[in-house]
């Protein structure tokens, strides 16, 4: 499922409506703040696993796995039980799982052409949908936990963290110590966050299909013969390349932070206009930012 798709505008509608319901004064005067809470965290985690069990339901086992892994060590790791060992665990169980679906089946097909092997009987791995995203979310949490940046949550609460729809298939990604204290508030829905949200969404979808999608046009019939074409039409499809590479990811990146807004969720922005940039650290700092903050935190600290 992608935010461009009918399917995505209908679960979003659904989540939000339901969400709604519970926001009204006549159900929140008979409910809780820790049932309020509970409900909309279920209906969120709910919505995720359906979102990402879209492409394929099987997925969904592996980000279970990952998410049980994160929750068990951060639980041991606060309450100080083997404290080194789970830290271990936390780390490697899910760099194994990334370089596992990640690498696979190029260093199977690397050793079968330098050895020059016909025919195997090897695994064709399927590389699941945003694993490198919530592989490092899982980490974040661990991590944070292991610095005493945060305490431990619910399973339930690290889940939604872990699967949380809009970012989960592209990012930004974000950090546990930035999203698990906004798990505890019990603000309701409001007009200005929905408004904002669908600014910040609106403009990341005409980056994507009306400025990316119609660039990659030109640039894909350049780039499939490029002998065919001028040297200056060379030159403007790699031009073109670089602009629809950025709208397509940064613009991929407002509409997960928009949808996040509208649901009352923060993100930082994963995009600074990289291009004016005036050197390459400059740049690093401008291009994916989620990224580069979580390198320098959790793998250069």
């Amino acid at each position: 499922m992608v935010f461009t798709s009918l399917a995505f505008f209908i679960l979003f509608s659904v989540v939000y409506a339901l969400i709604l319901v519970f926001n009204l004064k006549i159900v929140r005067e008979k409910l809780s703040e820790k049932t309020q809470l509970t409900l909309k965290h279920t209906i969120l985690l709910i919505a995720s696993y359906v979102f990402y069990g879209w492409w394929d339901y099987r997925f969904c086992f592996l980000m279970f796995a990952l998410t049980f892994v994160a929750w068990l060590c951060a639980k041991n790791i606060d309450k100080n039980k083997h404290k080194k060992l789970f830290s271990v665990i936390g780390v490697v169980f899910p760099l194994l799982i990334l370089g596992f679906f990640k690498y696979f089946n190029f260093f199977v097909d690397s050793f079968v052409d330098v050895f020059g092997i016909k025919s195997t009987s090897t695994l064709n791995i399927i590389l699941p949908v945003g694993i490198s995203f919530y592989t490092f979310q899982s980490m974040s949490y661990t991590i944070d936990v292991l610095r005493k940046n945060i305490k431990s949550y619910s399973f339930p609460d690290v889940a939604l963290y872990v699967s949380f729809f809009p970012q989960l298939v592209a990012g930004p990604i974000v950090k546990a110590s930035d999203f698990m204290p906004q798990l505890k508030k019990n603000e309701p829905l409001n007009l200005q966050d929905l408004s904002r949200g669908v600014q910040i969404f609106a403009f990341g979808l005409f980056k994507k299909i009306v400025i990316a999608d119609n660039l990659s046009v030109f640039v894909d019939d350049v780039f499939e013969k490029p002998l065919a074409f001028s040297s200056i039409s060379v030159i403007l499809a790699v031009i073109s390349y670089s602009i629809q590479i950025y709208c397509d990811f940064s613009g991929y990146s407002d509409m997960a932070i928009g949808v996040a807004r509208c649901l009352g969720y923060d993100f930082i922005p994963n995009f600074n206009m990289p291009y004016i940039s005036k050197n390459v650290t400059e740049f690093w700092k401008r291009w994916h930012i989620s990224l580069s903050t979580w390198l320098q935190e959790y793998l250069y600290i």
